[in-house]
């Protein structure tokens, strides 16, 4: 359909990124494939940014984290910036975290389990 800009905040400062702005013919639903292969939908910060930012904010305030991410990396990040970007992580981790029980992966196991009751031996995978 076209193509459009976006500033992306990365590690090594501001940029303008063109990518592809597309339409489905059949639902009109718009896309950006490089938005979603870069990981930047409905954000501007690459996941580098994001990683060091919820690392941050992680052991300080969110005010200290992004005075120490602008006088580490010269990234300029608001604190209501840093706090969405340590909640959002923060709630990926807790979601992996509950599909796991006692430190393994739920559906891999239970898949194992029942793989074992079915044959009568040791299952070789």
């Amino acid at each position: 359909m076209g193509k459009r800009t976006k500033t992306v905040v990365s590690l090594l400062g501001e940029s303008e990124l063109p990518r592809n702005y597309n339409e489905c013919e059949i639902c009109y639903e718009h896309t950006i494939p490089k938005d979603e292969l870069l990981d930047i939908e409905n954000t501007s910060f690459t996941p580098g940014v994001k990683r060091d930012t919820a690392k941050l904010a992680s052991s300080d305030s969110f005010e200290s984290s992004s005075e120490d991410l602008e006088e580490l990396c010269g990234i300029s990040i608001s604190n209501k910036d840093t706090k969405r970007i340590a909640e959002s992580i923060g709630e990926k981790i807790e979601s992996i975290n509950k599909n796991r029980i006692f430190g393994c992966r739920a559906l891999y196991c239970s898949i194992i389990y029942t793989l074992r009751r079915k044959s009568a031996g040791p299952l070789i995978i």
